[in-house]
């Protein structure tokens, strides 16, 4: 039976892994968590592989791929916002390839060649934000609004979700 990796059982497994996301140097990671410089370097790689994989044709099912695909766009966007607060112009540059790299490749698999889609995306996400804000400040007109809300499966989530950023429990 194979060992578990030492950063995957360290402590501070995370903060390796933040690191790694960042492009810190593999010897000042090592340095930092008390690590080998090859064990981070396998683990960096061990990672890289498994995203590869995730991304190649003869990787996991299509549905699979694209939520593990909107998960990494998501982390890559933190590690890009956390390296524009905290870190040096050229890790900044490392994150934001990387960044870019996932987004070509979700924007590959989606199909998307024209931006009207993108366009009608974020139009729908303002409007969301907007009838969230119009019930944050009319909370007297949620109760109607999730009414009809629930009559639609697609909106129930998000009409759970605003009923309770307000605080109302209405059926």
């Amino acid at each position: 039976m194979a060992r578990t990796s030492t950063i995957k059982s360290h402590a501070r497994r995370e903060d390796i892994e933040r690191d790694i996301a960042l492009g810190v140097p593999i010897r000042d990671i090592a340095q930092r968590y008390s690590l080998s410089a090859s064990a981070v370097a396998r683990h960096k790689l061990n990672r890289h592989t498994a995203l590869v994989a995730a991304i190649s044709e003869d990787g996991p099912a299509p549905d699979d791929v694209m939520g593990r695909l909107r998960d990494l766009a998501d982390s890559t966007r933190q590690a890009r916002l956390l390296a524009d607060a905290t870190a040096s112009p050229a890790v900044r540059a490392r994150v934001a390839s990387s960044e870019l790299a996932v987004l070509d490749r979700l924007v590959d698999r989606l199909g998307l060649t024209d931006l009207s889609a993108v366009e009608m995306a974020q139009a729908v996400g303002e409007l969301v934000r907007a009838v969230d804000a119009y019930v944050q400040a009319h909370p007297d007109h949620g109760p109607d609004l999730f009414d009809h809300m629930g009559e639609s499966d697609t909106l129930i989530e998000l009409r759970d979700a605003m009923r309770s950023r307000i605080g109302k429990k209405t059926s």
